[in-house]
């Protein structure tokens, strides 16, 4: 393949930037007590009302993950 261009960049490249932002680390110690709540986006501990991240998606992204993505049906 000598001579021919396999890889190459495609886009811009974005300055970097000082600004990120750092989100507390949540340790799960006892995975089995956690449910994953598609509704939420989240997981939701299954003694209490605390979810794990405290996420919720804008209206775009929900309307991408619930109108075209395919999913496999008998």
């Amino acid at each position: 393949m000598k001579g021919h261009r396999l890889f190459a960049s495609f886009g811009f490249i974005l300055p970097k930037s000082d600004n990120k932002e750092m989100h507390p680390a949540i340790v799960v110690e006892d995975y089995e007590e956690w449910r994953y709540l598609p509704e939420y986006y989240d997981w939701q501990h299954t003694d209490s009302e605390q979810t794990l991240f405290g996420y919720t998606p804008n209206e775009i992204l929900k309307e991408l993950l619930g109108n075209n993505i395919d999913v496999l049906t008998d």
